[in-house]
Parts: C-alpha cells; sequence; structure tokens
C-alpha cells in the first residue's frame, strides 16, 4: 500500500497578494502559501474562483511587513472583524423578522451565511497578521534577519 504524501515540515510559509487581471488588477486577498504553485491552488480553495478567475489570478510574493505596517494590517483585520459581527447581528434579526411575518428567509439566510463566511476568512487573517507582528517582535530582540528560501 502506498503512503500518502506529506508535505515537507522545512518550508516556511510566506504571503502571496492574490489579483484578478482584468482591464485592471482587481486585489481580492491575501494567502500563506510556500511557493507560487500552492498560494495560486490556495487562493483558489480560499476565495472560490471560477474556471474564468483561474485564468486570470496573479499571485504576487509580498515583502516583509514592517513592524507599523503589521501592525495596521492587524488593526484593520480586528476591525473587519468586529464590523462582520454586528452585520451579522443585526442580519440575524432580519432572518427572525422574516420567519415571525412568514416571509421567505432563503435570500436572508444565504447573506447570513457569506456573512459568516466572510467573518472567518478576516478573523483567518487577523491570526496570521498577529502571527507576522509576533514573528517580527521575536526576530527584532533575537537581532536576526528572517531565512527566506529561494
Amino acid at each position: 500500500m502506498a503512503q500518502p504524501k506529506k508535505k515537507p515540515s522545512n518550508q516556511t510559509l510566506r504571503s502571496w497578494r492574490v489579483s484578478i487581471l482584468g482591464r485592471r488588477a482587481y486585489y481580492i486577498g491575501n494567502v500563506e502559501a510556500p511557493d507560487e504553485r500552492t498560494a495560486e491552488a490556495a487562493a483558489v480553495a480560499q476565495f472560490g474562483l471560477d474556471e474564468e478567475q483561474r485564468r486570470r489570478l496573479a499571485v504576487r510574493e509580498e515583502d516583509e511587513p514592517s513592524m507599523s505596517n503589521a501592525r495596521d494590517q492587524f488593526a484593520r483585520a480586528d476591525r473587519l472583524v468586529s464590523e462582520y459581527k454586528e452585520r451579522i447581528a443585526r442580519q440575524r434579526t432580519v432572518v427572525k423578522l422574516a420567519k415571525r411575518r412568514g416571509n421567505p428567509t432563503a435570500a436572508s439566510e444565504s447573506i447570513l451565511r457569506s456573512l459568516h463566511q466572510r467573518l472567518r476568512a478576516f478573523e483567518k487573517h487577523r491570526q496570521l497578521a498577529f502571527d507576522r507582528l509576533e514573528a517580527k517582535r521575536e526576530r527584532d530582540i533575537a537581532g536576526t534577519e528572517p531565512q527566506r528560501q529561494p
């Protein structure tokens, strides 16, 4: 029986900027992956891209964020998490009112599910920003530069 392939544990994750090309590049988010091919696959899975979007997908490695930039990313992600929690609470109220009035709820429940998915994505992004900030802080304390793999 063949052994399942394991990911090499020595590969470090790098941040990749994900865009869809059209008349201009449309930024859709960031993914963490060890290389470009894996970053493309992660972007397709994370953002649910269709075949047309896959053909126009562009990923670019981001430079190491500065400490202030990492703090800004964390603060922005934290703010977005809070905003989406508020949106979800309002949408739950909309669904409850629709049910109480006997109105169809399929569309409002679909919006609620979508909001939950976005919230999870922003929570992941917030955690990645926090991890980057902590790694940068630890490197600064140790006085070492990050090791990049070619």
